[in-house]
């Protein structure tokens, strides 16, 4: 399971539209694997069944996504403290038959395990920092999923905007 750290964004970082994240899959681990909330499973919580599992794409429009490096963030929503949480990339056949105009979104999948304890209690939005390992290019996109965090549920919910405003 990777570890969230907080860590600022890098310099010169800009947020960009053209960043897509799609979230598929954030709930806690336990939910994950067995399909019950801990308390009302069968099979006794382990500790690397309590905390939090993420699963999703993402890809940058117009631009070779096969020179980027992608971080999944956790931004808290009142103090804009960001987690970065290191992703396993995944084979995304799907997202290369639906997006043949996009240039190498093969290996856009990503997923990610992380320890109950390493997320502080609080809301966070999901965001994803992509750089470019071509050039300097550091872009940030974020979701509109939002993690509540701090209370044994690791309740995850996608938030509705009005005209896109959060």
């Amino acid at each position: 399971a990777a570890v969230a750290k907080e860590q600022p964004l890098p310099e010169g970082v800009r947020e960009d539209p053209c960043v897509v994240i799609g979230m598929e899959c954030a709930m806690d681990i336990y939910k994950w694997k067995y399909g019950v909330a801990p308390d009302k499973g069968k099979v006794k919580p382990t500790d690397q069944d309590m905390g939090y599992y993420f699963q999703g794409y993402t890809f940058v429009i117009g631009a070779d996504n096969a020179c980027y490096k992608k971080t999944l963030l956790l931004e808290n929503k009142e103090n804009k403290r960001v987690l970065r949480i290191p992703l396993d990339e995944r084979y995304r056949p799907d997202i290369k038959n639906n997006l043949k105009d996009q240039l190498n979104v093969d290996l856009t999948g990503f997923a990610a395990k992380v320890p109950l304890g390493s997320v502080p209690k609080g809301n966070y939005r999901f965001g994803m920092l992509v750089e470019d390992r071509c050039s300097r290019q550091k872009l940030v996109g974020y979701s509109n999923w939002v993690l509540q965090a701090g209370d044994e549920s690791g309740q995850v919910k996608e938030e509705k905007t009005a005209g896109g405003q959060k």
